[in-house]
């Protein structure tokens, strides 16, 4: 009797056990031992895991890329810096202490003149005409403000016939760069646009960009430095500027051994107005 009783209490067990496994597939589980039966969806949507883990792969590659992108950044950024330094050690583009020395004691002179406050009020009138010529020509606008106030003091009615204006171009200079100088017929009278500022500034920046654009092809030197060296060439030329970086084997006018002249002096004078950020005064 008991031998029958033991198989069916394990005949009973197994049953429950079959049909607690049935239940655990249609979302059930047995109870606890304590009695409490809990209830839990076991199917899962399949269609959202694959979405979820796919979203997951691809943000973990963008991830990816973005540290990659930022890194070849860092390290374009890191050897550019490299070349530049590199660059400017070389005899051809080091900066002459002369150079510094003369910007140096011009930059006192500007600073400690109150005679030059008055000058530098004048170019107020000018900073927007300068920056839309400058910006047209993709030069920096503080160098075509400086050398409008080094030139003339930002005097439009500044000298005479053989040179004058507010950039002091001569008339064969002035005509090249786009400015009409002589007999108009349809005005029927003579114009001379070196004395229109508007006009004047525009020519400069024509030629600080033709000037510029001109050596860096002639000497394969960046733009940075050619900038300098199309200043010295609106001063003395183009021709005197190729010859004194020539016979120099300069790139940069900055490392030049300049002379005790009104051209060794000329960009100095618009390097100091520079550094010396006049227009920040206005």
């Amino acid at each position: 009797m008991k031998k029958y009783l033991i198989l069916g209490l394990g005949s009973l067990v197994c049953a429950a056990i079959y049909a607690g496994k049935d239940d655990a597939q249609e979302g059930y589980v047995l109870p606890t031992p304590y009695g409490i039966f809990h209830e839990e969806k076991m199917r899962r949507d399949e269609k959202g895991i694959f979405s979820f883990v796919t979203n997951t792969i691809k943000s973990q590659k963008i991830e990816n890329q973005n540290v990659k992108n930022e890194k070849i950044e860092n390290e374009s950024r890191q050897k550019k810096e490299s070349l530049e330094e590199a660059i400017h050690s070389l005899p051809a583009y080091k900066i002459n202490p002369l150079f510094e020395k003369r910007v140096s004691q011009i930059l006192k002179q500007f600073t400690n003149n109150p005679y030059y406050l008055g000058q530098i009020l004048r170019g107020s009138s000018y900073i927007s005409t300068i920056k839309k010529a400058a910006t047209e020509k993709n030069i920096p606008w503080n160098i075509l403000y400086c050398m409008a106030f080094t030139e003339s003091k930002f005097n439009k009615d500044a000298g005479g016939k053989i040179i004058g204006g507010l950039l002091q171009f001569d008339q064969i200079t002035g005509k090249f760069f786009g400015l009409h100088i002589g007999y108009d017929k349809e005005k029927k009278k003579n114009i001379d646009e070196r004395f229109i500022p508007e006009r004047s500034i525009e020519a400069a920046a024509n030629a600080l960009a033709f000037y510029s654009h001109s050596f860096h092809i002639e000497l394969d030197a960046p733009f940075e430095n050619t900038i300098y060296d199309a200043i010295a060439a609106f001063k003395a030329g183009k021709g005197a500027a190729s010859a004194s970086l020539y016979s120099q084997h300069k790139k940069d006018y900055r490392a030049l051994r300049l002379g005790n002249t009104d051209y060794g002096w000329y960009v100095p004078k618009v390097e100091a107005c520079i550094r010396g950020k006049f227009w920040k005064r206005i």
